[in-house]
Parts: C-alpha cells; structure tokens; sequence
C-alpha cells in the first residue's frame, strides 16, 4: 500500500470498535509506514496505536509506541502544532494511570514520568490540575496518605485546562479517593451531581456507576446501589479492556447475596482472564472471583461445576492467583497497602442478605414484606376447619392457608371429623396438582367421615375421588363411584351437597371428553344447588366445559356462564378470590373473541385479587392486551407487577416469558434500562429452557435496547446470535432482516464498510426469497450508500447496479412500488452526483419526480427536481435549469425558508449566467 492508502486505512480504524480488530489494522498500517520510511505517518500510526491500545485491552503495548512518538518529536524528526501536541501531552496520564498497573516497572519509572509531564505541562502553559490528579493516584496506590491528600487538595485548587479529564472521568477519580479515606458520603454527595449532567466520554457513565457501588452500600443507598449495578455493568459487559471494573461487579453481587447471578458472569467473563489488560486487572478480577466462589463454597456449594471446574477448585486457585500478585505489587511499591486492600476484597462480609436487583424483583420483595391484612380469625378448632371451607370455595387462598396454618397451632393432632376435614382439605389441593398422595388422602379421610357418621361428606369426597385423572385411565362407563355417591346425597336431604356431586360426574365428562354429557351434569346442578357461591362455581365449570367446543357460538355461551358466575358470586361474597378468578377467565374469553377493550377492563379487576398467582398471570394477560391495544405504560406497569408476583410464587420460568414481553413494553415506553434488566434476567432461563426461539427473540428485543442506549457493540453481538438461530431454524428472512439492522446500527456509528458489508449480507439473504425483491432491492441501496460514505466508489456503483437490476423485476403501479423505484433513482442520482458524474444523474431526477409525482408524493418530487437543476447547473446548462429551478421555487411552501433561499440564490446566479 501506498502512503495515501495507508492514511486512508488508518483514518478507517479510528471508526472501528475498541479492542483486537482495531488494534491489529493499526499494527498493519505501523508495519507498512516503517517499511515504507514515512516518519509522519510512522508517528500518526504510532500515536493511534497508543489510543488503540489503552482502550483496547492491552495498555502495555503503549508504552512502546508513546515513547517511540515523544521521542522523535524531541530529536524534531517531526514537526506538530496544535492537536497533535495536545494529544501527545494527553497521553500522559494514560502513562502514568499504567505503569502502576504493572509491577514489574520500578516506580521510579512513574516519578519520572510524572516529573516529565509536569515540565512539560508547564512549558505548554497548562493548568497542572491533572499532574496533581495522577501525583494524588500513585500516592494512593502506594499508601502514602499525607502525599495523597496534600495532592487532592492541590488538584482541586488548581483550574482546570484542556488537558483537565472530562467532567465525568474527573470527579470519578476524586469519588474514588474519597472512598480510599473512608468518605462516603462526600463520594455519594459528589456522584450524584455529576450524574446529574450530560456525559458523552466513552468511559462514563459506567465509570462513576461503578466507583459509586461500595459508597452506596455503605451508607445505605441499596436502590441506587442496585441501578448503578445494572446500569454500569450492561455499559461495559462487551468490553474486555473493563476486566478490573467487570471484577467491581461481581464482587458488588457477592456482597449483596446474589451469588447467582455473580456465577454467572464469572462464567461468563473467565475466558478474559488468560489475556488480562493488566496484571493490576487479573489481580482485581481474581480476588473479586475468589470472594464470590468461597461465599458459594461455604455455603455448600463447592462441589458446582462453573466453567470447567468446581466452585471450590477454582476459588482456591483464583485466590492464590491474586495473592500471588498482590505480593509482587507490594515488593515493588516497598508497602503492603495493596496487599490489605486485596485481603480485605477477599475476607469482606455481605453488606446485605439479599439485594434485589431489577424492579420486579424489588416489587416483589416488597409485596412478600407487605402482604394484605386478613380477616381475624375464630378461636375454637371446628370454627377454625368450617372458616377455612368457606374461603375455599370462595377463592380466598391465603384466608383459607391462614385458617388452616392456625387450627394446626392450636390442634396439632387432631381426631375423628376433624381430621377427616383436615384430610380432605390437603386431599383436594393434591390432587389439584395431580399428585397421587391427594387420593390417598381423600380415602383416609372418606373413612373418617365414614367412622364419625358424616355420611353428606363422605359421599362427596367419595365423588371427588371418582373423578379420573386423565381420558385413557378410566372407560366412559366407568363412573359408578360418583354415580353411586350422586344416589346417596339425594336421600340424604342437603341439594347443596348433592349438586357439588353432580359437579364431580361433569368434571369426570369433561375428562373423558363428553362434553353434552357434562354439560348436562352440570346444568343439573345448577338447578340444584341453593348457594350463590356454589352456583357461581357451577357456572365457571360451565363455561369451562362450553369453551371446549368447536362451534362459533362457543365463545358467546362461555361468556354468558362467566357474566352470571360473576354476578352470583358477588351475591355471595363480593370481593373474592373465585370472583376474580372468573374475571379472569372472562378476560381470556373476550381476547379470543376479539374485544381486547373488554377483556383489558376485566384483567384490572382480576388483578386486585391478594394470591400472587391470580393476579400475576391477571397481569401477564393485561400487559399482552396493553401491547395489542399500544397502551404502552399501563402495559409496562402490568408487566412489572407480573413478573414480580410470579417471582413471588417461585416460577421463575413462567416470570422468564413475561419479562421478554416486559422489555418489549418498557422499551416502547422509553424505559431503556428496565427493558434491558428484563431481557437479561429472561434470556438465561429461557436458555436453559431449551425455547431457542423465545430466546432468540429476546436477544433481538435487547439488541435494540442496546442500540437506544448507544451500546451498538453489545447489540451487534446479540444479532449475531439471532442471524445464527435464523439460519438454524432455515428462517432466511429472518437472519435478512438481522443483518439490515446491523447494518442501520454500524450506519449510525459511522462504521460505514461494515455497515455496507451488512447490507449486502441482507440484500443476497432477501435474494433467495421469493418475494424478497423489495427487501433486496432497499438494502442494495443501503450498500451503496454506505461504500459511498466508505470511500469505495467502486463497490458503491457495483451495488448501485444490483439494486437497478432488481427494480426492473418490480413491476405494477402499487403506490409502495412506485416509491420504491423513484426512491432508488433519487438515491442513485446523488451518487452518481457526488462521484461528478453529472450526465448519468441527470434522467435519474426525472425517473424519480415522475414516479413521486405519480403517486402525490409532491414534496419528494421537488426534492428530485432541485436535484436536477443543480445538476444541470453542474453540466453548464443554465437555460435548462433556470425553468426547473424557478417551477420548485414556486412549488415550495412559504414556511420552507431555508430552503427557499437556498434556490432563491441558485436560481439568481443562473440567470446572471
């Protein structure tokens, strides 16, 4: 390569994400400038190598290239002015924040930087407020306090310059010396006002984030504690140079008991360690590790696999690691300051039993802190069993489990009936799971009431039993047990408990998939039985039963049952668990049948129940309606509650489907950061699950998060992800559409090769469908585009030429058509413009207003036309242009100012010409 070629390669690497790839066409580019003897661009190459190792993971390779750059700038082998001697000058703290990091270079080597910083900073007439910051660090890095302070208080006497860090990375390193003296509440008190602003450094807001964890905990802040957790470590999580603040993280778990979750990124960031940035870095992250995994030992958990390894092997060896170097850094400083500092990291106490981290997990820690009063109790044991019978058939769950906690206080062993009615309570909500010891139950307990001469009970329990547990277990005929029981209550005078067995043959139906036959059961015992309440349970297994049928009016009888199980229900008890439940239903019933309005309603209802259960999966329905109705806020709110009251009740896997459905809300409805916590607890579980599409779908909801949070490499590593599951799954459209927006997100980041390498990715993906022509067709534009702004003319026409040649397979007049095509020629003109070639632009404008036209697209018809006056000024046709130019000026509106004398002064130069 030649020398302007290799200028343009370098200026390309400055667009291209920190880490090895920028880092080995830096290399490149210094490997050929040497070759080639251009002492310039040796020094530009060198002085990007510098930036390009200190952000890229490898600090050590820039003490290399910064001594090679002020070395020949000293002998005057190259001449700089202005940024570049800024630049230089900067780089020395970049210097001085390394060589600490690495104890193998004698800190006499840092003084004497520092001194030469120092003279030269005040050579170039600059504040020395960041000599004094970097002389306060190394200060403190070897434990001498007096030299820190008096440091800190000249640094923050001294003004700040432009050599100055930012305003977020600056009061980050006084948060952290506050911190190192014990001051916790002037770190929190600085912290937050800097948060507070704008910060645009590529090192913040994670930076502070991070520095602000210890100082949250220690004085009690556990909420902001918990966000700047999430917020700081998803900012960094990509970036293999963060290695030490990765380390802050975990250990910030270990203390907060969520082992869990710090297991999971040991795991996740293990495989950095074998090329730490740093020995400093490796040292960190090692005892950060090692605290978390002697936590876990401890507490029984040693014999875990995490990586390739066991918990407690891998703590013992990361422990020595850290030890190891620790002692290596306190040999070359001449103190043990971070030999203690290590050894405090690795015998540090939890700060907390147990931080939840996300919002949902908070709700729901919360709720379980603050669960709703109950009714007062009775005293007596009978008034204790019959209290707990009535809020079970009315749905009140935790009235019922409250009742019954209490009569086992109070009659630990009970006999006879009261037994039985102990027995038949935990036999009805056995097998209501389907566990076998429920029957067993239920025939102790018919004994009982056999025994005690209860003969209503008996019968029903009886009936209860008779019910089978699946289609194939029992024959159609086979359910003389309940028919039996049916015969008996109906001598036995009680209609209430002759129609509850009446409702066990229409369940046993239903089961065996007779749904006239229960039906018929059913309504019998509607007619029946005197109770509201029970009629209104009735009433829902109608409707049940009615919802199985294959029929249009299915719904519609449903729905019937359910509105007069309501109504019966708040006859008998008003609020109630199996009033809220039949809500409940009702919602799911209206969704199906297309009334989201109504069903939405009903989910609000359903949701003040108290039961966890209920009421998350009330929510969980709500929130899914609220995306359907586009009500984005009361959707995210739902969501939230859901995920936590399902967390609450410990289904984790069920909580993991509702929050991919929760980053969806929160991300429409603007909250970014909730969206990403949502996603990320999801996709672990659903992982583990094995639903690779539900997972895949919740990588590309975060990469989007990602995208808005302006963390475009996180993102693209989560599309990657999805292209793979796309291919998997033979789904070409789908890996299509993942590339087009990656290559919108590399578009924005100004990564403009890459980007157009994306969207020809897409455009051949799209190629092999057969109704992909107007997806290929957009993203060889795309392409064109962007080679256009990567400086490849070349590959920008080759694009240009394949997306001409599929708008000639689009035929038809459909408005969405025409747009397509005049579009392109829009796009393709300014190209061919911007490349000077003026006369095969020039029919493009005419293509593109005339199909703008066509379809009353007026206003990107006059943008076309201006295109083409000022391309016939360019072709030194002003006669021609003076006619366009003056029909956009009259077709423009008054409120287009801009615009307006922009044309007005084209058109009066064309005249004068």
């Amino acid at each position: 390569m030649n020398e302007d070629e290799l200028r343009e390669r370098l200026w390309n690497a400055g667009n291209l994400p920190f880490g090895r790839g920028q880092i080995a066409v830096v290399e490149e580019v210094v490997r050929h400038a040497d070759a080639l003897g251009a002492k310039d661009l040796q020094f530009a190459a060198r002085m990007r190598a510098t930036h390009a190792y200190t952000y890229g993971g490898e600090p050590g390779k820039s003490f290399v290239t910064f001594s090679w750059c002020l070395d020949a700038y000293d002998r005057g082998e190259v001449k700089l002015e202005g940024e570049d001697v800024y630049t230089l000058l900067w780089h020395f703290k970049w210097m001085v924040n390394a060589l600490t990091k690495f104890p193998e270079v004698p800190l006499d080597r840092t003084y004497a930087v520092l001194d030469d910083m120092e003279r030269r900073y005040r050579l170039a007439g600059e504040s020395l407020n960041p000599v004094h910051q970097y002389r306060q660090q190394v200060a403190a890095h070897v434990g001498d306090v007096e030299t820190a302070r008096e440091q800190y208080r000249l640094w923050c006497a001294a003004p700040r310059g432009e050599l100055s860090d930012c305003v977020g990375c600056e009061p980050t390193a006084k948060v952290n010396h506050l911190r190192w003296l014990g001051q916790d509440e002037e770190a929190v008190a600085l912290g937050l006002n800097v948060l507070s602003g704008e910060l645009t450094c590529i090192e913040q807001p994670h930076s502070m984030l991070t520095a602000l964890l210890p100082p949250y905990l220690h004085t009690g802040r556990l909420e902001e504690a918990a966000a700047a957790h999430r917020q700081g470590y998803r900012a960094l999580q990509a970036n293999r140079a963060e290695l030490e603040y990765v380390g802050d993280h975990i250990a910030f778990c270990g203390l907060t008991g969520n082992q869990a979750r710090a297991l999971e990124l040991i795991e996740r960031h293990l495989p950095w360690l074998d090329e730490a940035p740093s020995p400093w870095a490796d040292m960190r992250f090692s005892a950060s590790c090692a605290l978390v995994l002697e936590q876990v030992s401890a507490g029984g958990g040693r014999h875990l696999p995490v990586g390739e390894e066991s918990v407690g092997a891998l703590a013992d060896e990361l422990r020595t690691r850290a030890l190891d170097l620790v002692a290596r850094f306190d040999a070359r400083n001449g103190t043990d300051t971070q030999g203690r500092a290590i050894r405090d990291l690795l015998n540090a106490e939890p700060v907390t039993d147990h931080l939840p981290l996300s919002g949902p997990a908070r709700r729901a820690a919360a709720a379980q802190q603050t669960a709703p009063a109950l009714p007062p109790l009775p005293e007596s044991p009978q008034e204790l069993a019959d209290h707990a019978l009535l809020q079970g058939r009315l749905g009140n769950l935790a009235a019922e489990a409250a009742a019954w906690a209490r009569f086992d206080e109070v009659c630990p062993e009970p006999q006879g009936l009261l037994l039985a009615q102990r027995l038949a309570a935990r036999a009805i909500d056995l097998m209501a799971t389907g566990d076998e010891e429920g029957w067993d139950l239920g025939k102790q307990a018919a004994a009982l009431y056999a025994e005690g001469g209860d003969e209503v009970r008996r019968q029903v329990m009886l009936s209860r039993l008779g019910i089978p547990r699946g289609a194939e277990e029992l024959a159609p005929d086979d359910l003389a047990d309940i028919e039996n029981a049916i015969a008996t209550l109906s001598t036995l005078g009680d209609p209430d408990e002759e129609a509850r067995a009446w409702v066990s043959l229409g369940m046993a139906r239903l089961v065996l998939g007779q749904l006239d036959e229960a039906s018929a059961g059913l309504e019998h015992a509607d007619g029946l039985a005197v109770s509201p309440a029970l009629r209104g349970s009735i009433a829902q297994h109608l409707a049940d039963v009615v919802s199985h049928r294959d029929d249009e009016e299915a719904l519609t009888i449903a729905l019937a049952h359910l509105d007069r199980g309501i109504t019966l229900y708040q006859e008998a008890g008003g609020d109630c668990g199996r009033l809220r439940h039949l809500q409940f239903m009702a919602a799911g019933f209206q969704a199906a049948n297309g009334e989201l309005e109504k069903a939405f309603d009903l989910t609000g209802l359903a949701a003040s129940v108290d039961e966890p259960t209920l009421r998350g999966e009330a929510l969980y329905l709500r929130g899914r309606l609220g995306l359907d109705l586009e009500r984005m806020q009361e959707a995210y709110e739902a969501l939230t509650g859901a995920v936590a009251d399902l967390l609450a009740v410990s289904d984790v896997e069920r909580a993991a489907y509702a929050r991919v459905e929760l980053t969806y809300a929160a991300h429409t409805a603007g909250h970014l950061h909730e969206a990403a916590d949502a996603a990320e607890e999801a996709i672990p579980v659903l992982e583990r699950l094995g639903d690779a599409d539900e997972t895949a779908r919740a990588k590309f909801l975060l990469a989007k998060v990602h995208r808005d949070l302006d963390q475009p490499d996180a993102a693209l590593a989560l599309l990657d992800d999805v292209v793979a599951h796309c291919l998997a799954q033979e789904n070409v459209a789908g890996a299509g559409q993942m590339h087009a927006t990656a290559g919108e997100l590399l578009d924005k980041a100004d990564r403009d090769a890459a980007a157009a390498e994306r969207f020809t990715l897409a455009a051949e993906a799209y190629a092999t469908l057969e109704a992909g022509a107007p997806d290929q067709l957009e993203n060889w534009a795309r392409a064109a585009k962007s080679w256009h702004w990567a400086e490849d003319n070349e590959r920008s026409f080759a694009a240009l030429a394949r997306a001409d040649a599929v708008a000639t397979t689009l035929t038809g007049d459909e408005p969405e058509t025409v747009w397509k095509r005049a579009l392109l020629s829009y796009e393709g003109a300014r190209l061919l413009a911007a490349a000077e070639r003026f006369e095969e632009a020039l029919p493009r404008t005419i293509e593109a207003s005339a199909g703008f036209r066509s379809i009353g697209e007026l206003a990107e018809a006059t943008i076309a036309e201006t295109l083409r006056g000022r391309l016939l000024v360019d072709l030194d046709r002003p006669k021609e242009a003076e006619p366009v130019l003056a029909a956009v000026l009259e077709a423009l509106p008054a409120e287009d100012s801009d615009r307006r004398e922009e044309i007005q002064a084209l058109l009066e130069e064309v005249r004068r010409s």
